[in-house]
Protein backbone atom coordinates (compact mmCIF):
# COMPACT_ATOMS: atom_id res chain seq x y z
CA UNK A 1 0.00 0.00 0.00
CA UNK A 2 2.96 2.60 1.07
CA UNK A 3 4.35 2.36 -2.76
CA UNK A 4 0.84 3.62 -3.67
CA UNK A 5 0.86 6.46 -1.84
CA UNK A 6 5.02 7.33 -1.74
CA UNK A 7 5.38 11.24 -1.97
CA UNK A 8 1.60 11.56 -2.24
CA UNK A 9 0.19 11.93 1.36
CA UNK A 10 -0.15 15.66 2.55
CA UNK A 11 -1.90 16.85 5.71
CA UNK A 12 -2.11 19.83 7.69
CA UNK A 13 -4.22 21.40 4.58
CA UNK A 14 -5.21 24.76 6.37
CA UNK A 15 -8.15 24.85 4.12
CA UNK A 16 -9.26 21.45 3.96
CA UNK A 17 -12.45 22.13 6.22
CA UNK A 18 -13.33 24.98 4.04
CA UNK A 19 -12.88 23.13 1.11
CA UNK A 20 -15.01 20.32 1.68
CA UNK A 21 -17.53 21.02 4.43
CA UNK A 22 -18.06 25.06 4.46
CA UNK A 23 -21.02 26.65 1.84
CA UNK A 24 -22.81 23.66 0.69
CA UNK A 25 -26.22 22.89 0.05
CA UNK A 26 -26.14 21.29 3.88
CA UNK A 27 -23.80 23.32 5.68
CA UNK A 28 -26.18 25.38 7.35
CA UNK A 29 -27.87 22.31 8.46
CA UNK A 30 -24.61 20.80 9.88
CA UNK A 31 -23.70 23.52 12.02
CA UNK A 32 -27.84 23.34 13.45
CA UNK A 33 -27.25 20.01 14.20
CA UNK A 34 -24.11 21.02 15.97
CA UNK A 35 -25.68 23.73 18.29
CA UNK A 36 -28.86 21.00 19.04
CA UNK A 37 -26.09 18.58 20.00
CA UNK A 38 -23.94 21.14 21.95
CA UNK A 39 -27.16 22.84 24.30
CA UNK A 40 -27.75 18.83 24.67
CA UNK A 41 -24.29 18.20 25.91
CA UNK A 42 -23.87 21.09 28.39
CA UNK A 43 -26.86 20.48 29.77
CA UNK A 44 -26.01 17.28 30.50
CA UNK A 45 -22.62 17.92 31.90
CA UNK A 46 -24.18 20.64 33.78
CA UNK A 47 -26.99 17.43 35.38
CA UNK A 48 -24.25 15.25 35.26
CA UNK A 49 -26.77 12.40 33.55
CA UNK A 50 -24.57 11.43 30.89
CA UNK A 51 -23.71 8.27 32.73
CA UNK A 52 -27.21 7.11 32.57
CA UNK A 53 -27.83 4.19 30.28
CA UNK A 54 -30.09 6.59 27.26
CA UNK A 55 -27.82 9.25 27.37
CA UNK A 56 -24.58 9.58 25.68
CA UNK A 57 -21.86 12.05 24.89
CA UNK A 58 -18.63 12.26 22.82
CA UNK A 59 -15.59 12.04 24.91
CA UNK A 60 -11.77 11.32 24.66
CA UNK A 61 -10.43 7.48 25.36
CA UNK A 62 -13.74 5.80 24.54
CA UNK A 63 -13.46 2.02 24.01
CA UNK A 64 -15.07 1.14 20.16
CA UNK A 65 -18.02 -0.12 21.65
CA UNK A 66 -18.84 3.11 23.49
CA UNK A 67 -18.33 5.29 20.30
CA UNK A 68 -20.56 2.93 18.97
CA UNK A 69 -23.26 3.55 22.05
CA UNK A 70 -23.02 6.94 21.20
CA UNK A 71 -23.36 6.73 17.02
CA UNK A 72 -26.33 5.02 17.76
CA UNK A 73 -27.77 7.61 20.18
CA UNK A 74 -26.42 10.50 18.09
CA UNK A 75 -28.45 8.85 15.15
CA UNK A 76 -31.89 8.34 16.81
CA UNK A 77 -31.88 11.51 18.88
CA UNK A 78 -30.47 14.21 16.06
CA UNK A 79 -30.05 12.79 12.72
CA UNK A 80 -32.75 10.68 12.17
CA UNK A 81 -34.87 13.53 12.64
CA UNK A 82 -33.95 14.43 8.92
CA UNK A 83 -35.01 10.79 7.57
CA UNK A 84 -37.77 10.32 4.71
CA UNK A 85 -39.24 13.02 3.03
CA UNK A 86 -41.44 14.23 5.80
CA UNK A 87 -39.24 16.76 8.45
CA UNK A 88 -39.54 14.34 12.16
CA UNK A 89 -38.84 17.37 14.39
CA UNK A 90 -37.70 17.32 17.77
CA UNK A 91 -39.16 19.20 20.71
CA UNK A 92 -36.08 18.07 23.16
CA UNK A 93 -33.52 18.31 20.67
CA UNK A 94 -34.58 20.33 17.74
CA UNK A 95 -32.52 20.66 14.70
CA UNK A 96 -34.12 22.38 11.57
CA UNK A 97 -32.87 25.68 9.93
CA UNK A 98 -35.23 28.10 7.98
CA UNK A 99 -34.08 26.09 4.79
CA UNK A 100 -35.13 23.56 2.07
CA UNK A 101 -35.38 20.42 4.17
CA UNK A 102 -32.40 18.39 4.24
CA UNK A 103 -33.23 14.76 4.01
CA UNK A 104 -30.41 12.13 5.07
CA UNK A 105 -29.15 10.49 1.77
CA UNK A 106 -26.71 8.33 3.79
CA UNK A 107 -26.64 5.98 7.06
CA UNK A 108 -23.58 4.40 9.01
CA UNK A 109 -23.19 1.46 10.29
CA UNK A 110 -20.59 -1.00 10.76
CA UNK A 111 -19.73 -4.58 9.22
CA UNK A 112 -18.86 -8.04 9.83
CA UNK A 113 -15.75 -9.43 7.78
CA UNK A 114 -15.94 -8.74 3.77
CA UNK A 115 -14.11 -10.61 1.40
CA UNK A 116 -11.68 -8.26 -0.36
CA UNK A 117 -11.64 -7.61 -4.30
CA UNK A 118 -8.14 -7.67 -4.89
CA UNK A 119 -6.49 -11.19 -5.51
CA UNK A 120 -4.88 -10.61 -1.71
CA UNK A 121 -6.29 -13.62 0.52
CA UNK A 122 -8.49 -13.10 3.18
CA UNK A 123 -11.10 -11.06 4.82
CA UNK A 124 -11.38 -7.61 6.56
CA UNK A 125 -13.66 -5.60 8.76
CA UNK A 126 -14.43 -2.27 8.45
CA UNK A 127 -15.21 0.06 11.72
CA UNK A 128 -16.75 2.27 10.32
CA UNK A 129 -19.07 2.73 6.68
CA UNK A 130 -21.56 4.98 5.43
CA UNK A 131 -23.68 3.76 2.22
CA UNK A 132 -27.23 4.86 0.72
CA UNK A 133 -30.09 4.97 2.99
CA UNK A 134 -32.04 3.26 0.78
CA UNK A 135 -29.92 0.30 1.22
CA UNK A 136 -30.76 -2.05 4.62
CA UNK A 137 -29.08 -0.94 7.55
CA UNK A 138 -28.65 -4.44 8.76
CA UNK A 139 -27.83 -5.88 4.79
CA UNK A 140 -24.48 -7.39 4.10
CA UNK A 141 -21.80 -5.05 3.30
CA UNK A 142 -20.24 -4.77 -0.14
CA UNK A 143 -17.41 -2.41 -1.15
CA UNK A 144 -19.32 -0.85 -4.38
CA UNK A 145 -22.28 0.81 -1.69
CA UNK A 146 -19.44 2.03 0.65
CA UNK A 147 -19.72 5.80 0.15
CA UNK A 148 -17.58 6.60 3.30
CA UNK A 149 -14.92 4.97 5.77
CA UNK A 150 -13.76 5.32 9.39
CA UNK A 151 -11.08 3.45 11.80
CA UNK A 152 -11.54 3.44 14.84
CA UNK A 153 -9.11 2.77 17.87
CA UNK A 154 -8.87 3.82 21.87
CA UNK A 155 -4.62 4.79 21.28
CA UNK A 156 -2.82 7.65 21.12
CA UNK A 157 -2.56 9.14 17.53
CA UNK A 158 1.12 9.46 18.51
CA UNK A 159 1.28 5.93 18.75
CA UNK A 160 -1.08 4.24 16.22
CA UNK A 161 -1.68 7.25 13.13
CA UNK A 162 0.55 5.36 10.70
CA UNK A 163 -1.12 2.09 10.98
CA UNK A 164 -4.69 2.93 11.20
CA UNK A 165 -4.15 5.30 7.57
CA UNK A 166 -2.74 2.20 6.16
CA UNK A 167 -5.74 0.40 6.93
CA UNK A 168 -7.84 2.94 5.89
CA UNK A 169 -5.94 3.43 2.88
CA UNK A 170 -6.61 -0.54 1.93
CA UNK A 171 -9.88 -0.27 2.24
CA UNK A 172 -10.19 2.69 0.42
CA UNK A 173 -8.42 0.71 -1.98
CA UNK A 174 -10.91 -2.04 -2.00
CA UNK A 175 -13.43 0.34 -2.81
CA UNK A 176 -11.90 1.84 -5.44
CA UNK A 177 -11.46 -1.39 -7.13
CA UNK A 178 -15.19 -2.31 -6.68
CA UNK A 179 -16.34 1.27 -7.69
CA UNK A 180 -13.17 1.89 -10.57
CA UNK A 181 -14.55 5.38 -12.23
CA UNK A 182 -15.09 6.28 -8.29
CA UNK A 183 -13.51 10.33 -8.54
CA UNK A 184 -12.82 10.62 -4.68
CA UNK A 185 -13.65 9.24 -1.04
CA UNK A 186 -13.87 10.45 2.01
CA UNK A 187 -12.58 8.87 5.21
CA UNK A 188 -11.66 9.89 9.02
CA UNK A 189 -9.34 8.05 11.65
CA UNK A 190 -10.86 8.30 15.33
CA UNK A 191 -8.09 7.66 17.98
CA UNK A 192 -8.19 7.95 22.00
CA UNK A 193 -8.26 11.93 22.19
CA UNK A 194 -8.11 13.19 18.26
CA UNK A 195 -9.44 12.10 15.33
CA UNK A 196 -7.89 12.85 11.60
CA UNK A 197 -10.04 13.69 8.40
CA UNK A 198 -8.75 12.45 5.04
CA UNK A 199 -9.50 12.57 1.44
CA UNK A 200 -8.63 9.74 -1.35
CA UNK A 201 -8.57 10.04 -5.29
CA UNK A 202 -6.18 8.85 -7.83
CA UNK A 203 -3.17 11.51 -6.92
CA UNK A 204 -3.24 11.07 -3.26
CA UNK A 205 -4.33 11.18 0.18
CA UNK A 206 -5.27 14.68 2.03
CA UNK A 207 -5.95 15.89 5.62
CA UNK A 208 -6.72 18.80 7.82
CA UNK A 209 -4.39 17.17 10.35
CA UNK A 210 -5.31 15.68 13.54
CA UNK A 211 -7.86 17.58 15.46
CA UNK A 212 -8.71 17.30 19.21
CA UNK A 213 -11.99 15.72 20.20
CA UNK A 214 -12.53 17.84 23.21
CA UNK A 215 -11.39 21.08 21.36
CA UNK A 216 -12.68 20.38 18.02
CA UNK A 217 -15.85 18.09 18.39
CA UNK A 218 -17.99 21.03 16.14
CA UNK A 219 -15.88 19.81 13.67
CA UNK A 220 -16.08 15.58 14.06
CA UNK A 221 -20.47 15.82 14.90
CA UNK A 222 -20.73 18.23 11.49
CA UNK A 223 -18.52 15.43 9.39
CA UNK A 224 -20.44 12.62 10.47
CA UNK A 225 -23.56 14.71 10.00
CA UNK A 226 -21.52 15.72 6.56
CA UNK A 227 -21.11 12.63 5.25
CA UNK A 228 -25.02 11.24 5.33
CA UNK A 229 -26.25 14.63 3.81
CA UNK A 230 -23.86 14.40 0.60
CA UNK A 231 -24.89 13.79 -2.48
CA UNK A 232 -23.77 11.03 -4.87
CA UNK A 233 -21.31 13.78 -6.38
CA UNK A 234 -19.99 15.37 -3.34
CA UNK A 235 -19.00 11.90 -2.00
CA UNK A 236 -16.84 11.25 -5.44
CA UNK A 237 -19.12 8.50 -6.95
CA UNK A 238 -18.81 8.41 -11.01
CA UNK A 239 -21.68 10.37 -12.33
CA UNK A 240 -20.51 9.40 -15.99
CA UNK A 241 -22.08 6.30 -16.65
CA UNK A 242 -25.96 6.08 -16.64
CA UNK A 243 -27.30 3.39 -14.75
CA UNK A 244 -30.75 2.74 -15.17
CA UNK A 245 -33.84 -0.02 -15.72
CA UNK A 246 -30.78 -2.60 -16.28
CA UNK A 247 -29.20 -0.40 -18.48
CA UNK A 248 -25.35 1.60 -18.46
CA UNK A 249 -24.48 3.71 -20.91
CA UNK A 250 -21.58 5.94 -22.38
CA UNK A 251 -23.02 9.23 -23.61
CA UNK A 252 -20.01 11.30 -26.01
CA UNK A 253 -21.69 14.30 -26.12
CA UNK A 254 -20.14 16.26 -29.51
CA UNK A 255 -17.21 14.96 -29.51
CA UNK A 256 -14.67 16.00 -32.00
CA UNK A 257 -17.54 18.21 -33.30
CA UNK A 258 -19.56 15.34 -34.07
CA UNK A 259 -23.18 14.59 -33.10
CA UNK A 260 -23.54 13.18 -29.41
CA UNK A 261 -22.28 9.19 -29.19
CA UNK A 262 -24.20 7.06 -26.96
CA UNK A 263 -22.73 3.26 -26.12
CA UNK A 264 -24.76 0.95 -24.32
CA UNK A 265 -21.93 -1.07 -22.45
CA UNK A 266 -21.82 -4.35 -20.23
CA UNK A 267 -21.27 -3.30 -15.81
CA UNK A 268 -18.15 -4.77 -15.42
CA UNK A 269 -15.66 -3.70 -16.94
CA UNK A 270 -12.78 -6.72 -18.58
CA UNK A 271 -9.55 -4.58 -17.63
CA UNK A 272 -9.33 -2.07 -14.42
CA UNK A 273 -6.40 -0.82 -12.37
CA UNK A 274 -5.56 -2.75 -8.54
CA UNK A 275 -3.35 0.43 -7.49
CA UNK A 276 -4.96 3.42 -6.05
CA UNK A 277 -2.59 6.49 -6.90
CA UNK A 278 -2.19 5.39 -10.77
CA UNK A 279 -3.73 6.49 -14.14
CA UNK A 280 -6.72 3.81 -12.90
CA UNK A 281 -7.49 2.72 -16.55
CA UNK A 282 -10.70 1.01 -16.71
CA UNK A 283 -11.98 -0.49 -19.96
CA UNK A 284 -15.83 -1.66 -20.96
CA UNK A 285 -16.93 -3.30 -24.07
CA UNK A 286 -20.12 -2.49 -25.69
CA UNK A 287 -23.57 -4.62 -25.52
CA UNK A 288 -22.84 -5.23 -29.45
CA UNK A 289 -18.97 -5.72 -28.66
CA UNK A 290 -17.84 -3.60 -31.38
CA UNK A 291 -16.57 -1.09 -29.25
CA UNK A 292 -14.01 -0.55 -25.96
CA UNK A 293 -14.80 2.67 -23.91
CA UNK A 294 -11.38 3.23 -21.84
CA UNK A 295 -11.00 5.66 -19.08
CA UNK A 296 -8.05 6.72 -17.74
CA UNK A 297 -6.81 9.24 -15.19
CA UNK A 298 -4.06 10.79 -17.33
CA UNK A 299 -1.62 14.00 -15.89
CA UNK A 300 -1.15 15.60 -19.89
CA UNK A 301 -2.93 18.98 -20.09
CA UNK A 302 -3.43 18.21 -24.04
CA UNK A 303 -4.95 14.79 -24.15
CA UNK A 304 -1.79 13.59 -25.36
CA UNK A 305 -3.14 10.05 -26.10
CA UNK A 306 -5.69 11.41 -28.31
CA UNK A 307 -3.63 12.62 -30.22
CA UNK A 308 -1.36 10.26 -31.14
CA UNK A 309 -4.63 7.63 -31.62
CA UNK A 310 -5.46 9.78 -34.31
CA UNK A 311 -1.86 10.15 -35.52
CA UNK A 312 -1.65 6.11 -35.70
CA UNK A 313 -4.71 5.90 -37.91
CA UNK A 314 -4.69 3.47 -39.90
CA UNK A 315 -2.60 1.15 -38.63
CA UNK A 316 -2.92 -2.86 -38.13
CA UNK A 317 -1.89 -4.26 -34.37
CA UNK A 318 -3.34 -0.58 -32.63
CA UNK A 319 -6.46 0.11 -31.89
CA UNK A 320 -8.71 2.28 -33.45
CA UNK A 321 -9.83 5.97 -32.24
CA UNK A 322 -13.60 6.71 -32.65
CA UNK A 323 -14.37 9.55 -30.03
CA UNK A 324 -13.30 11.16 -26.77
CA UNK A 325 -14.50 13.24 -23.92
CA UNK A 326 -13.23 14.87 -20.52
CA UNK A 327 -15.40 13.70 -18.48
CA UNK A 328 -13.11 14.81 -14.87
CA UNK A 329 -10.64 16.54 -13.40
CA UNK A 330 -9.45 16.76 -9.58
CA UNK A 331 -8.54 20.32 -9.62
CA UNK A 332 -12.54 19.92 -9.51
CA UNK A 333 -12.86 18.94 -5.88
CA UNK A 334 -8.78 20.02 -5.16
CA UNK A 335 -8.39 23.14 -7.18
CA UNK A 336 -9.27 25.13 -3.94
CA UNK A 337 -7.01 23.27 -1.23
CA UNK A 338 -3.91 25.63 -0.53
CA UNK A 339 -0.89 22.91 0.06
CA UNK A 340 1.84 25.34 0.24
CA UNK A 341 2.12 25.17 4.08
CA UNK A 342 1.20 21.58 3.80
CA UNK A 343 3.08 18.88 5.28
CA UNK A 344 4.02 16.10 2.83
CA UNK A 345 3.64 12.54 5.26
CA UNK A 346 6.91 10.03 4.55
CA UNK A 347 5.32 6.75 4.65
CA UNK A 348 9.19 5.25 4.51
CA UNK A 349 10.00 6.61 7.68
CA UNK A 350 9.26 6.96 11.31
CA UNK A 351 5.95 7.43 12.08
CA UNK A 352 6.26 11.47 12.33
CA UNK A 353 9.32 12.37 9.79
CA UNK A 354 8.59 15.33 7.42
CA UNK A 355 10.76 15.39 4.34
CA UNK A 356 11.11 17.63 1.92
CA UNK A 357 12.15 16.04 -1.35
CA UNK A 358 13.38 18.01 -4.16
CA UNK A 359 10.15 18.05 -5.89
CA UNK A 360 8.14 18.86 -2.43
CA UNK A 361 7.14 22.43 -3.65
CA UNK A 362 6.21 21.49 -7.12
CA UNK A 363 4.06 18.93 -5.81
CA UNK A 364 2.18 20.84 -3.85
CA UNK A 365 0.91 23.10 -6.37
CA UNK A 366 -2.63 21.93 -7.42
CA UNK A 367 -2.34 22.16 -10.96
CA UNK A 368 0.86 20.20 -11.63
CA UNK A 369 -1.55 17.19 -9.28
CA UNK A 370 -4.11 17.80 -11.19
CA UNK A 371 -5.12 14.41 -13.10
CA UNK A 372 -7.93 14.61 -16.07
CA UNK A 373 -10.27 11.47 -16.28
CA UNK A 374 -10.45 11.28 -20.34
CA UNK A 375 -12.78 8.30 -22.05
CA UNK A 376 -11.86 6.83 -25.16
CA UNK A 377 -14.49 5.29 -27.76
CA UNK A 378 -11.95 2.66 -29.91
CA UNK A 379 -12.25 -0.23 -32.06
CA UNK A 380 -11.88 -3.18 -31.68
CA UNK A 381 -12.83 -4.28 -27.95
CA UNK A 382 -11.31 -7.61 -27.58
CA UNK A 383 -10.35 -9.32 -25.04
CA UNK A 384 -7.54 -9.50 -22.55
CA UNK A 385 -4.02 -11.18 -23.18
CA UNK A 386 -4.52 -13.16 -19.98
CA UNK A 387 -7.69 -14.34 -21.06
CA UNK A 388 -6.04 -16.27 -24.37
CA UNK A 389 -8.39 -19.44 -24.93
CA UNK A 390 -5.28 -21.46 -26.67
CA UNK A 391 -1.67 -21.10 -27.13
CA UNK A 392 -2.07 -20.32 -31.00
CA UNK A 393 -4.11 -17.31 -29.54
CA UNK A 394 -1.60 -16.23 -26.95
CA UNK A 395 1.32 -16.35 -29.47
CA UNK A 396 -0.39 -14.91 -32.30
CA UNK A 397 -1.60 -11.90 -29.99
CA UNK A 398 2.10 -11.16 -29.25
CA UNK A 399 3.57 -11.11 -32.49
CA UNK A 400 0.45 -9.19 -33.98
CA UNK A 401 1.33 -6.57 -30.91
CA UNK A 402 5.00 -5.99 -31.74
CA UNK A 403 4.10 -5.53 -35.96
CA UNK A 404 1.98 -3.06 -34.22
CA UNK A 405 4.63 -1.93 -31.96
CA UNK A 406 7.11 -1.57 -35.14
CA UNK A 407 4.29 0.20 -37.23
CA UNK A 408 4.13 3.00 -34.26
CA UNK A 409 7.72 3.71 -34.40
CA UNK A 410 7.29 4.22 -37.98
CA UNK A 411 5.00 6.93 -37.20
CA UNK A 412 7.90 8.30 -35.30
CA UNK A 413 5.76 7.17 -32.01
CA UNK A 414 7.11 4.69 -29.00
CA UNK A 415 4.48 3.10 -26.70
CA UNK A 416 6.84 3.19 -23.84
CA UNK A 417 4.10 1.16 -21.42
CA UNK A 418 4.41 -2.66 -23.23
CA UNK A 419 2.45 -4.48 -20.26
CA UNK A 420 -0.33 -7.38 -20.12
CA UNK A 421 -2.84 -4.66 -19.27
CA UNK A 422 -1.92 -3.22 -22.78
CA UNK A 423 -2.51 -5.57 -25.28
CA UNK A 424 -5.78 -7.17 -26.49
CA UNK A 425 -6.38 -10.56 -28.14
CA UNK A 426 -8.56 -10.63 -31.13
CA UNK A 427 -11.09 -13.00 -32.94
CA UNK A 428 -9.28 -13.35 -36.54
CA UNK A 429 -11.20 -13.64 -39.88
CA UNK A 430 -11.06 -14.32 -43.58
CA UNK A 431 -11.32 -10.54 -44.02
CA UNK A 432 -8.76 -9.81 -40.74
CA UNK A 433 -6.26 -12.17 -39.62
CA UNK A 434 -5.25 -10.17 -36.81
CA UNK A 435 -5.10 -11.83 -33.26
CA UNK A 436 -3.93 -8.89 -31.00
CA UNK A 437 -3.49 -5.40 -30.63
CA UNK A 438 -1.62 -2.48 -28.62
CA UNK A 439 -4.10 -0.07 -26.61
CA UNK A 440 -3.40 2.40 -24.24
CA UNK A 441 -1.08 5.21 -25.39
CA UNK A 442 -0.74 7.16 -22.50
CA UNK A 443 2.93 7.16 -21.78
CA UNK A 444 3.43 7.35 -25.84
CA UNK A 445 5.82 9.55 -26.38
CA UNK A 446 7.49 11.44 -29.80
CA UNK A 447 10.65 9.41 -31.08
CA UNK A 448 13.31 10.75 -32.70
CA UNK A 449 15.03 7.99 -34.09
CA UNK A 450 15.14 4.90 -31.85
CA UNK A 451 15.32 7.79 -28.68
CA UNK A 452 12.24 9.15 -26.85
CA UNK A 453 12.40 12.96 -27.65
CA UNK A 454 10.62 13.91 -23.84
CA UNK A 455 11.27 12.09 -21.36
CA UNK A 456 9.89 12.26 -17.52
CA UNK A 457 12.14 12.39 -14.34
CA UNK A 458 10.02 10.01 -12.89
CA UNK A 459 9.78 6.30 -13.67
CA UNK A 460 7.11 5.84 -15.86
CA UNK A 461 5.68 2.24 -16.94
CA UNK A 462 4.58 -1.01 -15.16
CA UNK A 463 7.63 -1.74 -13.21
CA UNK A 464 6.59 -6.02 -14.01
CA UNK A 465 7.40 -5.49 -17.64
CA UNK A 466 10.34 -2.86 -17.26
CA UNK A 467 13.74 -3.49 -19.25
CA UNK A 468 16.63 -3.95 -17.17
CA UNK A 469 18.71 -0.95 -18.43
CA UNK A 470 15.83 2.03 -17.04
CA UNK A 471 15.50 0.02 -13.57
CA UNK A 472 19.52 -0.39 -13.55
CA UNK A 473 19.47 3.71 -14.28
CA UNK A 474 16.43 4.11 -11.48
CA UNK A 475 18.68 2.43 -9.43
CA UNK A 476 21.84 4.47 -9.94
CA UNK A 477 19.83 7.91 -9.84
CA UNK A 478 16.31 8.00 -9.29
CA UNK A 479 15.22 8.64 -12.52
CA UNK A 480 14.22 7.85 -15.92
CA UNK A 481 16.70 6.99 -18.62
CA UNK A 482 15.53 8.34 -22.19
CA UNK A 483 13.27 5.20 -22.98
CA UNK A 484 14.15 3.64 -26.65
CA UNK A 485 12.11 0.87 -29.11
CA UNK A 486 14.50 -1.76 -27.68
CA UNK A 487 12.81 -1.06 -23.86
CA UNK A 488 9.52 -1.61 -25.47
CA UNK A 489 10.51 -4.91 -27.29
CA UNK A 490 12.29 -6.77 -23.64
CA UNK A 491 9.17 -5.50 -22.40
CA UNK A 492 6.92 -7.67 -24.67
CA UNK A 493 9.80 -10.34 -23.97
CA UNK A 494 8.55 -10.58 -20.35
CA UNK A 495 5.08 -10.19 -20.93
CA UNK A 496 5.21 -13.25 -23.03
CA UNK A 497 7.31 -14.95 -20.04
CA UNK A 498 4.83 -13.90 -17.59
CA UNK A 499 1.93 -15.33 -19.36
CA UNK A 500 3.96 -18.95 -19.81
CA UNK A 501 4.36 -18.54 -15.91
CA UNK A 502 1.20 -17.44 -14.73
CA UNK A 503 -1.58 -17.92 -17.30
CA UNK A 504 -2.39 -21.66 -16.90
CA UNK A 505 -4.84 -22.54 -14.10
CA UNK A 506 -2.86 -25.14 -11.93
CA UNK A 507 -3.19 -26.06 -8.16
CA UNK A 508 -1.54 -23.91 -5.78
CA UNK A 509 1.13 -26.48 -5.01
CA UNK A 510 2.67 -26.43 -8.68
CA UNK A 511 2.00 -22.13 -8.94
CA UNK A 512 4.65 -19.75 -9.69
CA UNK A 513 4.86 -15.59 -10.46
CA UNK A 514 6.88 -13.28 -11.01
CA UNK A 515 5.75 -10.68 -8.94
CA UNK A 516 9.08 -10.27 -7.35
CA UNK A 517 9.71 -8.18 -10.40
CA UNK A 518 7.47 -5.76 -9.11
CA UNK A 519 8.10 -4.80 -5.60
CA UNK A 520 8.56 -1.20 -4.37
CA UNK A 521 12.26 -1.67 -3.99
CA UNK A 522 13.87 -0.76 -7.67
CA UNK A 523 17.27 -2.25 -6.88
CA UNK A 524 15.79 -5.45 -5.68
CA UNK A 525 13.60 -6.15 -8.90
CA UNK A 526 16.49 -4.92 -11.04
CA UNK A 527 18.61 -7.89 -9.12
CA UNK A 528 16.08 -10.61 -9.00
CA UNK A 529 15.14 -9.76 -13.09
CA UNK A 530 18.54 -9.86 -14.14
CA UNK A 531 19.72 -12.82 -12.32
CA UNK A 532 16.49 -14.54 -13.42
CA UNK A 533 17.55 -13.51 -17.45
CA UNK A 534 21.21 -14.93 -17.02
CA UNK A 535 20.39 -18.35 -14.86
CA UNK A 536 17.37 -18.47 -17.76
CA UNK A 537 16.97 -22.24 -17.41
CA UNK A 538 16.58 -22.98 -13.93
CA UNK A 539 14.69 -19.73 -12.96
CA UNK A 540 12.33 -19.41 -15.82
CA UNK A 541 12.09 -22.31 -18.46
CA UNK A 542 11.46 -25.08 -15.83
CA UNK A 543 8.40 -22.75 -14.37
CA UNK A 544 6.47 -22.65 -17.57
CA UNK A 545 3.29 -24.81 -16.92
CA UNK A 546 2.39 -27.71 -18.58
CA UNK A 547 0.44 -25.96 -21.54
CA UNK A 548 3.19 -23.73 -22.17
CA UNK A 549 6.19 -25.85 -22.36
CA UNK A 550 6.17 -26.18 -26.29
CA UNK A 551 7.50 -22.43 -26.07
CA UNK A 552 10.45 -23.14 -24.61
CA UNK A 553 12.55 -23.21 -27.76
CA UNK A 554 10.28 -19.83 -28.80
CA UNK A 555 11.33 -18.12 -25.31
CA UNK A 556 15.09 -19.14 -25.77
CA UNK A 557 15.09 -17.43 -29.37
CA UNK A 558 13.47 -13.87 -27.96
CA UNK A 559 15.87 -14.25 -25.00
CA UNK A 560 19.06 -14.55 -27.38
CA UNK A 561 17.83 -12.20 -30.23
CA UNK A 562 17.84 -9.41 -26.76
CA UNK A 563 20.52 -10.78 -24.79
CA UNK A 564 22.84 -13.00 -26.77
CA UNK A 565 23.49 -16.31 -25.72
CA UNK A 566 24.87 -15.23 -22.29
CA UNK A 567 21.85 -13.15 -21.40
CA UNK A 568 24.33 -9.80 -21.47
CA UNK A 569 22.68 -6.87 -22.37
CA UNK A 570 22.43 -5.75 -25.58
CA UNK A 571 21.91 -1.87 -25.99
CA UNK A 572 19.67 -0.13 -28.55
CA UNK A 573 21.18 -0.28 -32.14
CA UNK A 574 20.93 2.97 -34.30
CA UNK A 575 18.36 0.69 -36.14
CA UNK A 576 15.53 -1.64 -34.51
CA UNK A 577 14.53 -2.93 -37.54
CA UNK A 578 16.46 -5.88 -37.58
CA UNK A 579 15.56 -6.48 -34.03
CA UNK A 580 11.95 -6.43 -35.31
CA UNK A 581 11.88 -8.95 -38.17
CA UNK A 582 14.44 -11.41 -35.82
CA UNK A 583 11.54 -11.04 -33.75
CA UNK A 584 8.80 -11.88 -35.48
CA UNK A 585 10.32 -14.31 -37.75
CA UNK A 586 10.65 -16.17 -34.71
CA UNK A 587 7.10 -16.21 -33.51
CA UNK A 588 5.92 -16.97 -37.18
CA UNK A 589 8.31 -20.09 -37.15
CA UNK A 590 6.58 -20.85 -34.22
CA UNK A 591 2.84 -20.53 -35.47
CA UNK A 592 3.01 -22.56 -38.14
CA UNK A 593 4.51 -25.44 -35.89
CA UNK A 594 1.34 -24.32 -33.43
CA UNK A 595 -1.42 -24.84 -36.54
CA UNK A 596 0.99 -27.99 -37.85
CA UNK A 597 0.23 -30.03 -34.14
CA UNK A 598 -3.98 -28.92 -35.08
Amino acid sequence: MRVDLDDNVFYKIVSFWEVFFEDKTWSKQTSRIWESYQNYENAEKKENLHKAKSEKILERNMPESEVWEWLHFFRQKFLDQLKGPSPKPSTKHPIFIEEPFSQLRGQYCRTGLMGRTLKSKGKTQLDFMVKSINLPNDGPAEWENINVLGEFTISPWEEERKKKFIQLSRSVREVFCAQPLRRFIHGFCLFGDQFELWLFDRSGAYSAGPKKIVDDKEMLVRAISSYLLMSDEELGRDMSILRKNGQSTANFTGSDGNSDQIFEIKPKPVIQSTTLVTRGTTCYKTKDKSTMIKYSWSRSADNAEVRFMKDALPLPGVVKYRASQLVYQTNSHLGNLDLSGADPWDLKADDHNVTYGSNYHAMTIPSLRNRRLIRIAMTPSGRTIYSSGSILDFVAGIRDAIKGHEGLVGKEILHGDISEGNIILLKPSPANDLHGMLIDLDHSVRMKGNLALEERQSLTGTIKFMALERLEHARDTGKSIGRTCRHDLESFFYVFIVGCIEYEDVSADKANNLDRWCTNDVKGNFKLKRDDVEHFDQEILKKFTTSFKGLKELAKMFRIILFNDDGQYIETPQDCGPLYRKIIKAFDKTIEDIKGKI
